[in-house]
């Protein structure tokens, strides 16, 4: 539908969701950093205090720039506010928990070995998949340790999201000569101002490295042939050409 006919996806609440639950988990690791490089070394408790300053202000930021009042209406728009800000506290509580269980397991208090420990993350890295004729400009949602590939996903459990982290592992590997082993697969989500966090790990072993180059080439053989693999016997209504199609 998007490669062949191009049609664009439609967006959806979940859609934008999506952007936005992304962006706050970026901006929290970002904003942890610079606030200990430039408010100094301090405790968990100041630390959430500091980030909770900023926090209408990053929000309504991220907002602005995905332009969601474009693709929602005034009431989900809002539903997605509050929801926006539930994550944003969670994960600033969390930043400072990981601040003050490091500052109470060490002696030395070095700013620059403290920042590395508690935000032991790349968001977003940029690799390049073309090695494996994927995009030049993959953008991993977290990289840890560097050796962990972290998918964020926002929607339901889906068996095939394991292919997203085996994807992303044989481009780091093949761009940054890095092996990689394991992925983790983090479903968000937000229900009556709780966040629920469950992680999926996977063994990135032979068995599911070969399963992901078989879909790529499939993939890649309907896209460029243009064949239309026709629609299977049911659809899964969260598909977002669901509406299309049918």
């Amino acid at each position: 539908m998007k490669r062949v006919l191009g049609t664009p996806a439609p967006y959806s609440y979940k859609t934008v969701r999506g952007w936005i639950y992304h962006a706050v988990c970026k901006k929290i690791v970002e904003k942890t950093k610079s606030k200990l490089y430039l408010e100094g070394l301090m405790n968990g408790s100041k630390l959430y205090t500091s980030l909770l300053i900023d926090k209408r202000d990053t929000l309504e930021k991220i907002i602005e720039e995905y332009d969601v009042s474009k693709h929602l209406n005034p009431q989900i728009l809002d539903k997605l506010i509050k929801e926006t800000e539930t994550l944003y506290s969670f994960l600033a509580l969390q930043a400072a928990s990981r601040l003050d269980r490091i500052l109470s397991r060490i002696s030395k208090l070095d700013l620059e070995s403290i920042i590395s420990k508690i935000t032991s993350v790349d968001v977003e890295r940029i690799v390049n998949g073309q090695l494996l004729g994927l995009s030049s400009e993959l953008k991993i949602d977290m990289f840890a340790d560097k050796r962990i590939v972290i998918e964020i996903k926002t929607g339901d459990i889906r068996d095939f999201h394991k292919y997203a982290v085996t994807g992303y592992a044989l481009a780091i590997e093949s761009d940054l000569d890095i092996p990689i082993d394991y992925g983790i697969v983090s479903y968000i989500h937000v229900r009556n101002d709780y966040v629920k966090i469950r992680n999926k790990i996977y063994f990135i072993g032979d068995e599911l490295r070969r399963e992901f180059l078989e879909i790529r080439d499939e993939a890649f053989n309907i896209i460029h042939r243009g064949l239309d693999p026709g629609k299977p016997s049911s659809c899964p209504e969260y598909c977002v050409y669901y509406g299309v199609c049918r």
